[in-house]
């Protein structure tokens, strides 16, 4: 278990949720990460605040401020949540949401991230959408950090192209954003990957935009990362040699431990 969001707040007034670690981007040798963080302003950056001094407390240390978290005016007309997520939030989080926005989708819905090993609810919401008509667009990374966490990813893909989702890698660079985004009604920025850890052991934290023009604008950014990656063919992805499919079921096998 690990405390895994990405939470910068300063003064109480200006908030950053996103997948952005306090690292530089190109700390591994050929290895340039790519992210995507929002910036935020008013009574957002309250619940911000909020979780980082709750997540202070529960390592043992006092608040850094014992005055209560004061609620900044409103500097906009966008609206914003905050959805924490982990081992104490079991029926909460950002799996049950993704989930539960899956099954209600009906035109598009866009899921990007870095480490995919779902449980069967998401294979199954994914699959179920795009049955309905639903576009389901996959994005990960083509550059690998983790090998065994890539080739236990690798082995959802055939099922999820066999089902009608389409999968891009992305090239270039470590795709190492998290966002969703689902018929233009909502999207989602944060740290959870679709993975079993960031489901059931890491705390998590994910800001939901329910603002068109800023939905909008995360639509952009998804299009731009499907423009620079290359789509998976099913009979291509097929052609596999035999001896890479076994390593991806060991791997998976692996996966409530990745």
């Amino acid at each position: 278990m690990r405390n895994h969001r990405k939470l910068f707040v300063i003064d109480g007034r200006i908030g950053y949720a996103g997948s952005q670690n306090l690292v530089a981007k190109d700390f591994r040798p050929g290895v340039v990460n790519r992210e995507l963080v929002v910036r935020t302003a008013g009574p957002i950056v309250a619940a911000m605040q909020s979780v980082i001094d709750g997540d202070w407390q529960i390592e043992g240390r006092s608040a850094p401020d014992p005055a209560p978290v004061s609620i900044p005016e409103a500097e906009g007309t966008s609206r914003l949540q905050l959805l924490p997520s982990g081992a104490d939030f079991p029926l909460e989080g950002f799996k049950t949401l993704l989930v539960w926005l899956l099954h209600r989708a009906t035109r598009h819905a866009v899921l990007v991230t870095p480490y995919f090993v779902p449980d069967d609810d998401v294979v199954n919401a994914m699959r179920s959408a795009a049955a309905r008509g639903v576009i389901v667009d996959l994005v990960v990374s083509a550059v690998v950090d983790q090998r065994i966490v890539h080739l236990a990813q690798c082995s959802y893909f055939e099922e999820l192209l066999v089902g009608g989702v389409r999968i891009h890698r992305y090239r270039d660079y470590l795709l190492h954003a998290k966002n969703v985004a689902i018929d233009g009604a909502i999207g989602i920025v944060g740290s959870s990957n679709v993975d079993l850890r960031s489901f059931q052991l890491n705390e998590e934290v994910s800001l939901l935009l329910h603002d068109s023009g800023e939905i909008q604008r995360l639509e952009a950014i998804q299009s731009a990362y499907i423009k620079a990656s290359d789509p998976i063919d099913l009979a291509v992805w097929r052609a596999r040699p035999r001896f890479r499919r076994l390593f991806e079921n060991i791997a998976r096998i692996m996966s409530p431990l990745l």
